[in-house]
């Protein structure tokens, strides 16, 4: 019975199928998305246009009367829309589905489809049935991706025109990589805070092999009532897979693959905006006119650059982070930060939660200390227990280690932070303390907090509760 019951403990405290999985997952998308080919794990409007070429070759054979033709329209919006149905409907589908059907339209009509035209429409399409659809990132990467390649590939790939068949298609795969990115990187670096360096790499290797991998999966599923001809297929395809993910593996593993902690705000993407229009228009109209414009961009970019960087030689600031059932306070003096925090807050957590905010920050230098910790760092930071001097500042940290004692005379502190849900009631700290300030962190319980919030409605006290409110953030 004993050692059933070891087993038993021993198996819940392993990690769990689901928990292995979801690393897994991570580890992938991070690499992928270091490597630059984050659209391959995506189902994106690549994969519908695949599909469209092959649906659109094996219906041919429909072209050739009118009840025919109408049949092959209906087919095609049927498979392809089922498509984006089975793939989750993601905003690039969606986008590729809706542009895709406009031209299934158009030429059953015989008419001449502009991608301007059929990219507005279906951006106009969609928001009518959901305005919010603006907002999301993938829509917003997704057009501008296709805006892209559409406005800067004929540009681009008439400055080269190779002789060799296989290194014209070389060439043409890294334009179509070259202005997608061109396209979407002001907008990647707002939202992601990075640039995949190597992306031209990258691209030349998994384009081709996703769509050899989707080529693959269809021969699988038409070969399955076949078990030794689709198991040869589903061999194949595994191990285009493994080269694939092996290729972008290394790529990734690459120092100088990815250039990280890169922040621009929303002005700043939009002066990025500006200058790549500008140089846009000057490259094709040659004209010295188009030049000014340019030059004020660059010249606000650089202001806006420097001005960042002066304010954050001057900052001085307290962080209490909103990171769920976790203690994390952050002391930020110029480039410089002393992180309080308990070991909930992992490095999972940390990169999810933190690291843009440092990094929006330009905080360069990171110092972190358990929650209990004694420390003196330097002339700006001191804590003894409970007690922290940072700056001119004042804060003690109450949880349930301290106790609360009524001395013969109340001390002055600036801020008092309640962590771990301690029982105790807010007059047992104003008959202790006299201060400014109470703030609630993430780690209290709820329950705790709402009783924490009347007693300071009663006795007229400033509080500050970072689960409803957010990160609470005191610049000094």
């Amino acid at each position: 019975m004993k050692m059933e019951l070891r087993e038993k403990s021993l198996l819940l405290h392993q990690p769990s199928c689901l928990d292995m999985m979801n690393t897994l997952i991570r580890t992938i998308g991070k690499e992928f998305a270091g490597a630059g080919a984050m659209h391959i794990l995506c189902v994106s409007g690549l994969h519908v246009g695949i599909i469209y070429v092959i649906l659109n070759n094996l219906l041919l054979f429909l072209n050739r009367k009118r009840l025919l033709r109408i049949t092959k329209v209906v087919l095609l919006l049927l498979l392809i829309w089922t498509y984006a149905l089975i793939t989750g409907l993601s905003p690039s589908v969606l986008r590729a589905s809706t542009m895709f059907s406009f031209i299934i339209i158009g030429n059953s009509m015989k008419r001449k489809a502009n991608i301007y035209n059929s990219l507005s429409a279906s951006a106009f399409v969609l928001m009518i049935f959901n305005p919010f659809i603006i907002t999301q990132v993938g829509f917003q990467l997704s057009y501008l991706a296709v805006f892209g390649i559409v406005m800067l590939y004929k540009p681009i790939v008439n400055l080269f025109i190779p002789g060799n068949m296989v290194v014209r298609w070389i060439w043409q795969i890294s334009v179509v990589s070259i202005a997608a990115t061109l396209a979407t990187f002001p907008l990647s670096l707002f939202y992601f805070h990075q640039f995949p360096n190597l992306f031209l790499l990258t691209n030349l290797v998994a384009i081709p092999a996703s769509m050899l991998i989707i080529y693959t999966g269809i021969l699988v599923l038409i070969f399955s009532p076949l078990p030794i001809l689709s198991g040869l297929v589903a061999k194949i395809l595994a191990g285009i897979i493994w080269i694939l993910n092996f290729m972008v593996n290394r790529i990734e593993g690459l120092t100088f693959s990815v250039s990280k902690n890169i922040y621009i705000n929303g002005m700043e993407m939009i002066i990025i905006f500006g200058i790549g229009i500008s140089l846009l228009i000057v490259s094709l109209q040659g004209k010295k006119k188009y030049v000014f414009p340019l030059l004020v961009c660059a010249s606000l970019l650089l202001i806006s650059f420097t001005y960042r960087n002066y304010t954050s030689l001057n900052q001085k600031s307290i962080v209490i982070y909103n990171i769920s059932k976790t203690s994390a306070i952050d002391f930020i003096s110029q480039k410089s930060d002393f992180l309080l925090a308990d070991s909930l807050l992992t490095p999972n957590k940390m990169e999810y939660h933190i690291n843009n905010f440092w990094t929006a920050q330009k905080v360069r230098n990171h110092s972190r200390f358990e929650l209990m910790d004694s420390i003196r760092t330097s002339s700006v930071f001191f804590k003894l227990n409970n007690f922290i001097q940072f700056h001119d500042k004042r804060l003690i940290l109450i949880n349930r280690d301290f106790p609360v004692i009524a001395f013969p005379q109340k001390m002055r502190v600036d801020y008092i932070i309640l962590s771990g849900s301690p029982f105790l009631k807010i007059e047992e700290l104003n008959a202790c303390f006299v201060f400014d300030k109470i703030v609630f962190d993430a780690s209290n319980s709820l329950w705790m907090v709402n009783k924490w919030k009347e007693e300071c409605k009663e006795s007229g006290i400033d509080f500050y509760d970072v689960k409803t409110n957010g990160a609470w953030r005191k610049a000094l």
